[in-house]
């Protein structure tokens, strides 16, 4: 059986657990190995394993089968891989298939991108030709500054995993990016019927309560308090699953049970959202609203220099590790000891003035310019370079791992 390393390392060693033999794998390489050990790494993202074919040309069409795209983690993962494969179906027309966790089932169904949408434990499509693992691809720009080339925005990530050699091959230097994520029936009518709940003659505010993890999050009480300070402003609706601590207000409105798809049509509704570096971040991106997101560990380019709003000066950052005296450091936490200082230790009062302050000129803007005059179907991104180191490795195809 043949296998082709494509980690970010320039090479890895693995041991063949049966013959107890250690194996190098260099970056791009192709090497054979017993077909006992490729049991092995089919599990491993960073690998290619299969028929000569699928390992070594990406750009070999499939005209019988499938291509199985894996990834599990969260929502915001999911919604900034969506860009990248409008782009790939346009360069490689294959029918793609999707394993993901079993509660983003709908919302990637909806996208009409894959033919079957499905969870782990699930039969696989007998169809299916090859597997793409994205997990792990995303993750690599948790190593912090420290490696230059793995800190670009997200999608770029993806773009590399997916998309890499193509600029090369068909002299590609801008690319449309497509956040769209688009909504059934079934979900723009409860998200109406929320608005008329909370109406809509003033200024409306989304806020996400809590992000995913304690990089993405404010202590509960301080959060309240700005909930309380952002009603003189409008009325607030609050992005929170289980909204039992959120405070109680006559002008605060808590999304509750509502699922993706609902709240990205609210979104569409909003004067301004604010959030954290979390999935409801890339809600955003897909409702294109205006966007205010709360950073500490992560910087503005590598989170919202392609939202389809940037560059018209309603999407900024409210920059919290600067309140505290301390640079991004992308969940490494070294210089505060774990405290997480720039979510832990900020003052209320520079932070609600700043809050406030970034709310307001977003909403003047919003009021003197309409996102469709802004929003352009032609607007392109520029394709990025690649680092030195990344771009000096042997081109590798995406991680596809074929099926016996």
């Amino acid at each position: 059986m043949l296998v082709r390393y494509v980690g970010p390392r320039r090479c890895v060693d693995v041991r063949d657990p049966v013959s107890s033999k250690w194996y190098r794998f260099t970056a791009g390489a192709v090497v054979d190995i017993p077909d006992g050990f490729s049991t092995l790494l089919k599990r491993k993202p960073s690998f290619v394993v299969g028929k000569e074919k699928l390992v070594q040309l990406w750009n070999e069409q499939i005209r019988d089968g499938a291509v199985l795209l894996s990834r599990f983690g969260a929502l915001g993962d999911l919604i900034q891989l969506l860009p990248i494969l409008r782009l790939l179906k346009e360069t490689h027309s294959w029918v793609y298939d999707l394993m993901t966790q079993p509660s983003y089932i709908e919302v990637m169904t909806e996208t009409g991108l894959f033919r079957r949408v499905f969870s782990e434990g699930k039969a696989m499509p007998l169809d299916t030709v090859g597997t793409v693992v994205l997990d792990g691809a995303l993750e690599v720009d948790h190593t912090g500054l420290d490696f230059p080339e793995y800190v670009r925005h997200r999608v770029w990530l993806y773009y590399d995993v997916l998309l890499r050699d193509l600029p090369n091959m068909l002299g590609i230097t801008k690319v449309k990016l497509d956040w769209s994520l688009p909504a059934p029936e079934r979900a723009v009518r409860p998200a109406q019927k929320f608005l008329q709940s909370v109406g809509t003659k003033e200024p409306l505010i989304a806020v996400q309560f809590r992000g995913s993890g304690a990089f993405k999050r404010l202590p509960t009480s301080q959060m309240n308090r700005l909930l309380e300070r952002l009603t003189a402003q409008g009325r607030v609706i609050v992005v929170e699953r289980w909204p039992d601590d959120v405070l109680i207000h006559t002008r605060v409105f808590p999304t509750g049970d509502m699922n993706v798809l609902n709240i990205v049509e609210v979104l569409r509704s909003v004067d301004v959202c604010i959030c954290f570096d979390s999935g409801v971040l890339w809600m955003a991106h897909a409702a294109a609203c205006p966007t205010v997101c709360l950073m500490g560990p992560t910087r503005e380019q590598e989170r919202l220099s392609l939202h389809p709003l940037w560059g018209t000066g309603m999407v900024r950052a409210v920059r919290m590790e600067q309140i505290v005296g301390c640079t991004p450091c992308y969940e490494k936490a070294e210089r505060c000891n774990r405290i997480i200082s720039c979510m832990n230790e900020l003052p209320d009062d520079e932070l609600f003035s700043q809050v406030e302050e970034v709310v307001r000129t977003v909403r003047k803007l919003k009021q003197t310019t309409t996102v469709a005059q802004v929003l352009s179907p032609e607007k392109e991104a520029p394709v990025p370079e690649f680092s030195t180191s990344m771009s000096s490795r042997v081109a590798a195809p995406p991680k596809v791992r074929a099926h016996e």
